[in-house]
């Protein structure tokens, strides 16, 4: 299944609507919310995504073997991280998306495909910033909500 696919498609239905004024996020659970309720619209079975707080992403996409946190396996899945960022703080930020970036560079295997979302409500990150960001890690996708609103 084309895990990324769904999940950038529903990226862009997310940004679309934020861009319409159909959907204001208040929190990252309001877009892990919205992400979910996206994809799920595109999955042939809610058995395939998941969310989670104990992990260290936000939300997955493909079948997670093993019950008990130790023993799961994220193979052949989707993992999602969401960074919101409701207010300006550039280093604050950047510094915490790549602490979120290198955990999540460590999740899962070979097979297992890895998003960092970052919804940029006030749009703080300068694009220069996303491409280091992206230069930090090679086995994670990038994406980012710049378009949004238009800088002023």
């Amino acid at each position: 299944m084309q895990y990324r696919k769904i999940f950038e498609k529903s990226w862009q239905e997310l940004r679309e609507m934020a861009r319409n004024g159909m959907f204001t996020p208040h929190q990252k659970q309001d877009i892990v919310c919205m992400m979910y309720h996206l994809c799920l619209e595109k999955l042939d079975t809610p058995k395939r995504i998941h969310t989670s707080s104990t992990w260290n992403f936000n939300l997955v996409l493909g079948d997670v073997e093993g019950e008990k946190r130790k023993e799961q396996k994220f193979t052949h899945c989707l993992l999602a991280e969401f960074k919101f960022i409701l207010k300006p703080g550039r280093k604050k930020v950047l510094k915490e998306a790549r602490k979120a970036l290198d955990g999540l560079s460590r999740e899962g295997n070979a097979y297992t495909r890895r998003v960092f979302a970052i919804f940029d409500k006030v749009n703080c990150i300068e694009p220069e910033e996303i491409e280091e960001l992206k230069r930090c890690v090679r086995n994670v996708t990038i994406l980012h909500s710049l378009e949004i609103r238009s800088r002023i």
